[in-house]
């Protein structure tokens, strides 16, 4: 007579029939959070090795890793591993994490002021760090379902947060994805009018009237499917986000529809590329089998570095629903060659659903939300230091302050940087519209030259050597642009920086031809006026020898202007030889600010 079976099983067996669903399209089960961990063993216990089976088992040590007990959270991974041939690897890797030594790290909660009894999540800290973005839900100030609201950090303290005023929020629902590195571009997902697909990303600018109206992302950066989570890149250059498009790593499977434990459904990582005319390409770059899974990967953040990619992942392996992960970009020229993702930790990660991490921009925090037993309600925004270990790998130097007109008045206008060794625009930004502030960040290890791109105006263009340099630093300074009327008025002559001869040549070197070029854009922004081009020497020589020189000088400049496109009828050479110094002669450092080559409008 077979044995007596218990009452205990038979209880189980019934919870497992009522808590677990089959999918009758997919053939798999369906695995319900927040059930008992009887529920999860008899899942494991019945359909291991599947991968239904597998989410149960993350889910079964769950408890023990919100406690952080790493042990008894490795003992459910080790007893049970010899149930999932073929994915003991994976198990191994979990185990790997747990195992790894602590590092102590520390949740801040944001405070009172930035979070309610309801829920605040997807904060979006500015690049210059003094605003915070988020979308709350059941507060008391919602505008609709879900808003987007800001709080800035003055006196050392964020104030009392606000919902976006405008036309931002609505009855409907709508969270913030990302803001521009000038902090003037919103980059949001909702469900807005004319939208494409189930959701789409939109986005609204700064004037000086406040954010215009919401404003739709073209495609391909929006589809008819699921499309969000967009991240414009620090550079101006890219938007990184979100879709479950098909034709994507994997089989398609729509967000809503139970897949792997998630009902994200298979969303990959794409990468869109702005055209140098300003608009967006037609083709969406998946990011590559490195990033992208079968199953769900979110909410990018590409660091300000241009290197270092933050993502969340339900594929790559983790410690539950999605994990936070790392990856480095390879080659700059290419968006499909990565670095193997890396675990942010079981200090940072849990076994809920992680998303929404931004870095700061010297790359030591992180903001996300969360829940726990320190928050004010069911979901909170926090942030952490940052372990070195998962820091960006690059440094960034931020360079702010406003761009001022003769005057002292500031001026609206488009700031961009060229990497002055590969002869190339990497960068675009704009100005505050009321205040002329500016804001950029440049990796290091290149050499830029920066300006403000103002029509009517020129600009003074700025170097930075940022080739060695190995730590994240902030530098103020403001940038100076002159009208056109002031430049004819005043016959000011205007130096233009990086003209390189060799000692007693006339011969325009090459590495001049950068800093012609800025001379050439404005020249053809302003086709009418009429430029001369003045070369001056030191003493050393003869007086005929200089004056000889500074002619031949002038005349090299205007040649190579010429040559890309100036009508030779609105621009003219002169030398001065040594006549003109601007410092005494008798120290190197003089000679070499003597030795020079200005423009002068005429009128």
């Amino acid at each position: 007579m077979p044995e007596k079976l218990g009452f205990t099983f038979y209880f189980s067996i019934i919870l497992l029939l009522l808590a677990v669903h089959t999918d009758t399209n997919s053939q798999k089960i369906q695995v319900d959070d927040g059930e008992s961990p009887e529920y999860y063993s008899n899942i494991v216990k019945l359909y291991a090795p599947s991968e239904d089976a597998f989410i149960a088992l993350q889910y079964l040590a769950a408890p023990s890793v919100f406690k952080h007990d790493w042990k008894k959270a490795i003992k459910i991974y080790e007893d049970n591993k010899f149930k999932f041939l073929g994915l003991d690897e994976r198990i191994d890797k979990i185990i790997s994490i747990l195992n790894d030594s602590a590092k102590n790290i520390r949740l801040y909660n944001m405070g009172g002021n930035i979070n309610s009894l309801g829920k605040e999540y997807s904060p979006v800290i500015s690049p210059d760090g003094k605003k915070i973005y988020f979308t709350g839900r059941d507060r008391e100030d919602n505008v609709g379902g879900e808003d987007i609201f800001i709080s800035q950090y003055v006196n050392n303290r964020w104030i009392i947060a606000k919902p976006l005023i405008g036309k931002i929020n609505t009855e409907s629902n709508e969270y913030i994805n990302s803001i521009s590195a000038d902090g003037n571009t919103l980059v949001l997902f909702g469900n807005y009018l004319n939208a494409l697909g189930r959701g789409d990303n939109f986005y609204t600018e700064k004037t000086k009237n406040g954010f215009t109206e919401v404003q739709q992302y073209p495609e391909p950066i929006n589809s008819k499917w699921w499309d969000a989570d967009a991240y414009l890149t620090a550079d101006g250059k890219a938007i990184i986000f979100s879709s479950e498009r098909p034709g994507g790593v994997g089989d398609y499977h729509p967000k809503g529809d139970y897949h792997h434990g998630m009902y994200w459904g298979n969303t990959d990582l794409y990468v869109v590329l702005k055209e140098a005319d300003g608009s967006w390409s037609k083709t969406a770059i998946n990011l590559g089998d490195f990033i992208n899974t079968p199953y769900t990967e979110r909410t990018p953040f590409l660091h300000p570095d241009g290197k270092t990619l933050y993502f969340s992942s339900d594929g790559h392996t983790g410690l539950g629903k999605s994990d936070v992960f790392k990856s480095v970009r390879l080659d700059d020229s290419s968006w499909t060659h990565w670095s193997e993702p890396v675990n942010l930790g079981k200090e940072i990660n849990t076994p809920n659903e992680d998303w929404g991490f931004k870095i700061s921009t010297d790359g030591k925090q992180a903001y996300f939300s969360t829940v726990n037993d320190m928050g004010f309600g069911e979901e909170d925004i926090y942030y952490v230091e940052l372990p070195e270990e998962v820091q960006p790998v690059s440094d960034v130097v931020t360079i702010n302050g406003k761009v001022l007109d003769e005057n002292g008045d500031p001026v609206e206008a488009t700031i961009k940087w060229e990497d002055v060794e590969l002869k190339k625009e990497v960068g675009v930004a704009k100005t505050d519209p009321v205040t002329g502030e500016y804001f950029i960040a440049l990796p290091t290890g290149r050499y830029y030259a920066y300006y403000a791109d103002v029509k009517g105006f020129y600009s003074i263009v700025n170097y930075l050597d940022l080739t060695a340099a190995k730590a994240f630093e902030q530098i103020s300074t403001n940038m100076s642009v002159i009208s056109v009327e002031e430049l004819k008025n005043s016959g000011k002559a205007i130096k233009i920086e990086n003209i390189f001869f060799d000692s007693g040549k006339f011969d325009l070197k090459e590495e001049s031809h950068e800093a012609l070029n800025l001379l050439y854009r404005f020249m053809h922004a302003n086709p009418d006026v009429m430029v001369e081009i003045n070369a001056h020497t030191d003493d050393v020589g003869s007086d005929h020898f200089n004056q000889d020189l500074s002619d031949k000088r002038a005349a090299s400049v205007v040649s190579y202007l010429v040559s890309i496109g100036i009508n030779p009828a609105n621009i003219i050479s002169q030398g001065f030889g040594e006549t003109q110094p601007v410092a005494p002669n008798d120290t190197e450092e003089g000679r070499a600010l003597n030795r020079r080559v200005e423009f002068r409008l005429r009128k």
